[in-house]
């Protein structure tokens, strides 16, 4: 799809805030910290086809603007994102010119890629691309009694957008088979525990400990944290380089199998 913002969603080499319209970004150019907050949020911050693009471009850029030393992506609103939008309408069209698996490919290749410090601030629900977003930031707070998963099996697809990449380096084979193929939610502290999120605030103040673990790594020499993210992640690129273009493949022949759709039916009879 084409429009006149597409072209320039990844074009952009610094952050521009007026093409984003489903994500609020602010750059503190004194700190070097942008803070970027998924903004849908009378939807739960689900994952549309405008904010997918947008998230697509938002770790490009982040690269890219020599200003940025540390990003924070949060939620608007009391959840942090439930994941992809499942509107029985929705047309699964982008607004970068690329396809939705390129898309979702760039998305995992660009927090992959980031050099510098990536803190998700996990305000609420992470569900989907939303606990699979968290899972691949660099560290993730996350407030007590949040729900957390990925049930993409629940709607007849394979995990295929980055979880199934990150998920066993982190808690394991069998347990992220065990997790993946049942679709599990879980609260934030079991998340926690397992080590698919980092630590668990009390009083649910996320965004003020991220910004607080941002400010201590942005002091630090910049090319001994960035050198030791990127050795660190010469595991993950390996990983993506191995499964992504399969995984993706795959999701995407299931999303157009009846059992898909049959699975959205099922989730908006439940939702009426």
């Amino acid at each position: 799809m084409a429009d006149d913002t597409a072209q320039h969603l990844l074009d952009m080499e610094l952050f521009d805030p007026s093409k984003f319209l489903t994500l609020s970004v602010e750059v503190n150019e004194d700190t070097g910290i942008a803070v970027a907050e998924l903004d849908r949020p009378e939807q739960h911050n689900a994952v549309d086809d405008r904010m997918h693009s947008e998230l697509c471009a938002l770790f490009q850029v982040a690269q890219s603007d020599e200003r940025i030393r540390a990003l924070v992506l949060t939620g608007a609103g009391e959840v942090f994102s439930v994941g992809g939008d499942t509107s029985p309408d929705r047309p699964y069209v982008t607004y970068t010119g690329l396809s939705p698996i390129e898309e979702a490919r760039l998305i995992v290749d660009g927090i992959i890629d980031l050099q510098v410090p990536f803190i998700c601030a996990v305000n609420g629900h992470a569900i989907g691309l939303g606990a699979t977003i968290a899972s691949l930031s660099d560290v993730s707070f996350v407030v007590s009694g949040a729900k957390f998963g990925d049930p993409h099996v629940l709607a007849g697809v394979p995990a295929g957008n980055g979880s199934a990449l990150i998920w066993p380096l982190l808690v394991g084979v069998n347990t992220a088979k065990r997790l993946l193929m049942t679709g599990e939610i879980m609260t934030s502290d079991s998340a926690v525990s397992l080590g698919l999120l980092s630590e668990v605030v009390t009083g649910g103040d996320v965004l003020s400990a991220a910004l607080e673990l941002a400010t201590t790594m942005v002091a630090l020499p910049p090319q001994a944290v960035q050198g030791t993210k990127a050795t660190i992640h010469l595991v993950l690129r390996a990983a993506a380089d191995l499964l992504m273009d399969f995984s993706l493949n795959a999701e995407q022949e299931a999303m157009n199998h009846p059992d898909f759709r049959s699975a959205l039916e099922a989730i908006h009879r439940t939702e009426e």
